[in-house]
């Protein structure tokens, strides 16, 4: 690579090589060439294009040219027609049917579609990956008693699977709307969508059944109503649906984060290189980059989104090129984004330690707060008011606060064992069997084990 010149960092530090491949200025003029010689093999069905112009055409299929490409452009200022040129120049029979009919946005609409349709295919496998990983973490870890924080407070108890769960099933309900979602072509309808050319050329059946026979050639399907172009809302669904993907990302990243802070005492660790550096500044540092750079990246995403749909709707018309700029950042780096995200996540889950010590500190603190809840259902049960049992355990509670912070003991057993209120209903041996209630967590664990179940499902293809 030349580094004296700006280098995009999907070009060498983020993403992957099959990622960075499809995206790549050659994939897509081998695409473009592709879209070309299925419109020439139809239209050698239909007699304009010769078996002699045809066999032209298809034997330089392969011979993508950039630099003579770029050099035409130089005169042209139209990046489509140096590519017709170059590829024409290379075809001393069949060069002058090639792109017969069409317009620009009939090849490049067309080769999109082919592009999005690879990059989703690679996204699908990745969110398969997760899933993978995901569910021998959740089984592994699914009775593994934790607390739970709501407010960044401590609240009640879970398990490790449980919270784990609830991010495999995001990828789940992402994964069906991946396998579901339909990319579109625009297909072969000319300038302004009403195919005249094609019209002209074949007749009315005829342009329908030229489309047919090339996107069969293509293996893509198309919109039956376009402008010059296909509907720009397709592409803000599909940032939309990558922004979904970076959602459910950016959520466990930040959770991963808060659970690797010495706020919470570090429950979870990424994983740390031998020599791998925390801080310039502070050696003793190890923070969370992989998940903070995914927060970062999924921001990103989120944004590209937001320009899809300005491209959407200022569509003028039959169709402006104010989203043409853009276009060639925001669909290439929303996948991109992404697929260093999905990299990211599905590393750190492969490599994730628990800490059993911090975790037990944190039960060891806050954990029979979690058998109160307990504790008022029931009192109730044996005919206690609920307003003021709840009012009698919170007042304890608080004074167990102070305790804790003063001493670094909770002794709210002790203060809820002494309470006048709580003794008319329950004795002390039932306080304290509630108040570990923490440690009974079937629910959890019964539901981790559910998705785990869904995701093998799904996994196996059922």
């Amino acid at each position: 690579m030349d580094f004296s010149g700006f280098e995009s960092v999907f070009s060498w530090r983020y993403a992957s090589k099959e990622m960075r491949s499809i995206w790549s200025e050659e994939h897509k003029r081998h695409l473009l060439r592709k879209v070309w010689v299925a419109l020439a093999r139809a239209q050698n069905g239909f007699g304009l294009v010769s078996d002699e112009e045809l066999a032209d055409i298809c034997s330089h299929e392969g011979d993508v040219d950039i630099e003579r490409s770029l050099e035409i452009e130089k005169e042209t200022h139209h990046d489509l027609m140096a590519e017709i040129k170059a590829f024409s120049e290379q075809c001393p029979i069949g060069g002058g049917k090639i792109h017969l009919g069409a317009t620009s946005t009939d090849i490049l609409d067309n080769a999109e579609a082919i592009r999005i349709r690879e990059s989703f295919a690679l996204v699908i496998a990745r969110v398969r990956s997760i899933l993978s990983v995901l569910s021998g973490f959740i089984r592994k870890n699914s009775s593994v008693s934790t607390m739970a924080w709501t407010h960044l407070q401590s609240a009640e108890c879970t398990t490790v699977g449980y919270r784990f769960a609830l991010y495999a099933e995001e990828f789940l309900r992402v994964h069906s709307e991946l396998d579901g979602f339909k990319v579109l072509g625009k297909g072969l309808k000319g300038a302004c969508g009403n195919a005249s050319s094609y019209e002209i050329l074949l007749g009315v059946d005829g342009a329908e059944d030229l489309e047919r026979k090339v996107l069969e050639n293509l293996g893509i399907e198309a919109f039956e109503v376009t402008t010059q172009v296909y509907p720009r809302s397709q592409d803000y669904r599909i940032l939309s649906l990558l922004s979904e993907i970076a959602l459910a990302c950016a959520k466990i990243a930040i959770d991963m984060r808060m659970l690797q802070s010495s706020g919470i005492g570090g429950e979870v660790r990424e994983a740390f290189s031998k020599n791998q550096v925390g801080s310039s500044a502070m050696p003793f540092k190890r923070n969370p980059i992989s998940m903070e750079k995914v927060s970062s990246l999924c921001r990103m995403v989120q944004s590209f989104a937001q320009v899809a749909w300005e491209n959407g709707a200022n569509s003028i018309l039959e169709r402006t090129l104010d989203d043409s700029a853009n276009r060639r950042i925001i669909i290439s780096g929303g996948f991109l984004c992404i697929d260093e995200i999905l990299i990211t996540v599905e590393k750190t889950f492969s490599t994730l330690e628990l800490d059993p010590v911090a975790i037990k500190n944190n039960l060891d603190k806050f954990g029979v707060y979690s058998g109160t809840e307990v504790l008022i259902m029931e009192a109730c049960k044996k005919g206690a008011d609920r307003q003021v049992m709840h009012e009698e355990i919170r007042k304890e509670s608080m004074r167990s606060y102070e305790n804790l912070r003063a001493t670094g003991r909770n002794n709210l057993a002790e203060l809820l064992s002494d309470n006048e209120y709580v003794l008319k209903y329950l004795d002390k041996t039932t306080i304290i069997k509630h108040i570990d209630a923490y440690s009974s967590l079937r629910f959890s664990e019964r539901r981790a084990l559910r998705i785990c179940d869904m995701i093998g499902k799904v996994l196996d293809g059922a």
